[in-house]
């Protein structure tokens, strides 16, 4: 009667983890310049413009790294490539949590919000489209900075990112 619960339980929920490819036919998968989706109605200033060029790339290379690490896909270039993935940062800021009675921050959040198209590059038929968002915390106390938070965020990001890739099919 035991097994047939414990069945039961893995039957319902699963275990989280699937070895079933997101495509069967694919085996390579280009990671283009991940983009920024900048508001029309007012533009960056410089700073803020370098800042996010730089997420851009970190979050390139750790969502690389994901698929690397927990896929069977090869990276290629775009031309050779059976699939693409393309994102783009919807949303990235840091928000205030808390602050001293002289108005220092004492702890602050940084969330990040991606759209992520997943395309056959022969056909251009997308694959799958779907967001995933992160957020991390950071203590100034604790010596923690933006950046370090950044890194967290974007690290869980591309995690989430992969896990996803594998959802619903």
């Amino acid at each position: 009667m035991r097994r047939l619960w414990v069945g039961l339980l893995f039957g319902l929920f699963g275990c989280g983890y699937s070895s079933e490819m997101l495509v069967p036919a694919g085996r390579t998968i280009a990671v283009p310049i991940f983009r920024f989706a900048m508001p029309r109605d007012n533009e960056p200033d410089e700073m803020d413009y370098v800042f996010r060029h730089e997420v851009v790339f970190d979050l390139t290379r750790v969502v690389i790294d994901e698929i690397l690490t927990r896929t069977e896909y090869n990276i290629a270039r775009e031309d050779d490539a059976d699939l693409i993935l393309r994102g783009e940062v919807l949303e990235f800021e840091e928000r205030v949590i808390t602050k001293d009675e002289l108005n220092r921050t004492l702890e602050s959040q940084v969330r990040v919000l991606v759209r992520v198209r997943i395309t056959r590059r022969r056909s251009d038929r997308v694959v799958k489209e779907f967001y995933v968002g992160d957020n991390a915390e950071f203590v100034v106390g604790r010596g923690e900075t933006v950046d370090s938070a950044t890194s967290e965020s974007l690290s869980d990001l591309a995690e989430k990112l992969v896990d996803r890739m594998y959802r619903d099919f």
